[in-house]
């Protein structure tokens, strides 16, 4: 267990909240959203100044993209590591649990985070392993970021070890010896060694899951984000149409299915009214007149880059609805898309 000088911990936590109230200010309802570097970069910019007169000044180092934590003070063994949002969330993808670029002689770090964008900018700051709810995978295994997480509910209080015993031994061991501990009859572990994007905020289970057993609510949510990522599920004949939705679902919910046809298509057709007319049309055209206010209220909360990933364009500035329905036009073809936008006028 770190011990830390009290006097310097009280400096550290006034150099954190003056630096918050100077972003908010200068940033103030600022709407245009932030990269995740912008905002690192934003914030190194700002303590540094805030430092100004205080046993701080001249000592903060902005360690670059691939060192972990982002700020740090050698001197005094703190660090800072930033994160945005752009899904209005208190929550992200962290970093490694294996923390294989971690800066050794830091010993205390915060978790600094920001909420840019919407009108109105926030910043929550926290202890970082007190905001560690949980291990997901991109392609490895990384945190997942709750700045809203409840005392003692972080998932080094779930392995009952504490956070430096957890990083200095073997964590990924560790991790994967608590979550098989989770397992139920037919799941397993998994993840995928590779780079992965530093901005990510999706991610998930380390357990391998049937679709079945998914709940309903992610049920829900799985269909709706492919019909708004993956309009190639409205296409007629497209024998590969599935081919990435079913990546999708073990890399967003860690999920396998062996007939993913009947998850959009089972029940054959259904009557719709398009245009005064009642005629015969897929089930799962059906599905998504059904959910079409969801889908409009969904699809503003969706990481950029997930279109960025799965769209074969994607512009940040434009008017996303529109960009959907071309899409659709792409990946299911015009005849669809006039469906699809009329049943989206409904």
């Amino acid at each position: 267990m770190i011990l830390v000088d009290k006097h310097k911990g009280e400096q550290f936590i006034d150099l954190l909240d003056k630096t918050a109230l100077y972003t908010i200010d200068k940033l103030g309802e600022q709407t245009k959203t932030l990269t995740g570097n912008e905002f690192e970069d934003i914030t190194y910019d700002f303590m540094t100044k805030v430092s100004k007169n205080t046993v701080y000044e001249d000592k903060i180092e902005h360690t670059g993209s691939l060192s972990f934590p982002d700020i740090v003070i050698p001197e005094y063994k703190q660090g800072v590591e930033v994160k945005v949002t752009r899904s209005g969330k208190w929550q992200s993808l962290g970093n490694s649990v294996a923390e294989n670029t971690r800066i050794a002689e830091i010993e205390r770090i915060y978790m600094y985070f920001g909420k840019v964008g919407n009108g109105q900018t926030e910043i929550k700051y926290r202890p970082y392993q007190e905001c560690l709810s949980d291990i997901l995978v991109t392609h490895s295994p990384r945190y997942k970021i709750d700045m809203e997480l409840d005392d003692g509910q972080s998932i080094f209080n779930k392995i009952g070890v504490e956070y430096d015993q957890f990083r200095l031994n073997n964590p990924i061991k560790q991790a994967k010896d608590y979550y098989r501990k989770q397992l139920k009859p037919g799941e397993d572990l998994w993840w995928v060694d590779g780079d992965h994007e530093e901005d990510q905020e999706q991610g998930q289970n380390l357990i391998i899951k049937n679709y079945s057993s998914l709940s309903q609510e992610e049920k829900e949510l799985f269909l709706l984000e492919v019909f708004i990522l993956f309009p190639e599920v409205f296409a007629s004949s497209n024998p590969d149409k599935y081919t990435r939705i079913g990546a999708f679902l073990l890399q967003r919910f860690g999920a396998l299915s062996s007939s993913l046809r009947d998850i959009f298509s089972a029940g054959g057709q259904v009557d719709l009214s398009i245009g005064g007319k009642k005629s015969k049309y897929p089930r799962v055209l059906g599905k998504l007149n059904e959910n079409s206010d969801r889908i409009m209220e969904l699809i503003s909360t969706i990481p950029a880059e997930l279109f960025n990933t799965y769209w074969s364009k994607f512009n940040h500035s434009e008017d996303l609805i529109k960009q959907w329905f071309r899409e659709v036009d792409v990946k299911a073809g015009k005849d669809k898309r006039k469906v699809i936008e009329e049943l989206m006028k409904n």
